[in-house]
């Protein structure tokens, strides 16, 4: 797998709850191996056209909704509009990371909603995919939002 080289050397620059096992959240989340997150990008993330680095290329890929989050408070308002539809029935959400150095993780959709807020201690832009949809929601470091359906093959 090229590329991978480097997958998830750097665990503790995941936001904090996500590796404290005394947390009731962070117990819910599974940090995904390189071949779990390579196989979940290729039903995903890797579906896109990129511009250059990671950016996806949102030129050539139609998009449902953009928004522009100028608050923390905004994007955890954002996050729970677009993650809602699927919560509840144990639904997951795989959040991709933009530096591979950090491993993807899997968490209860409800979790991703409630701790969204904590998300931004990453500090970099980040794709979450709703596991079993065909959804695709990006977050960029600038606030921007956008809500994508996956292409097809």
């Amino acid at each position: 797998m090229s590329g991978y080289e480097f997958y998830g050397t750097e665990p503790d620059y995941l936001p904090a709850f996500m590796n404290d096992a005394t947390d009731a959240d962070g117990r819910r989340v599974r940090k995904l191996t390189a071949e779990e997150t390579h196989a979940l990008r290729g039903l995903s993330l890797s579906r896109f056209p990129v511009s250059g680095g990671a950016d996806l290329d949102w030129s050539r890929s139609p998009h449902t909704d953009r928004q522009m989050c100028e608050t923390d408070e905004d994007w955890a308002r954002v996050a729970a509009e677009y993650l809602s539809p699927y919560a509840g029935e144990g639904r997951s959400v795989v959040v991709f990371w933009g530096d591979l150095s950090m491993p993807s993780v899997e968490m209860p959709v409800e979790v991703a909603i409630r701790r969204s807020l904590d998300f931004m201690d990453a500090d970099m832009h980040f794709w979450m995919y709703p596991l079993g949809s065909s959804v695709l929601i990006e977050y960029l470091q600038d606030g921007r939002v956008t809500v994508a359906p996956i292409p097809g093959d």
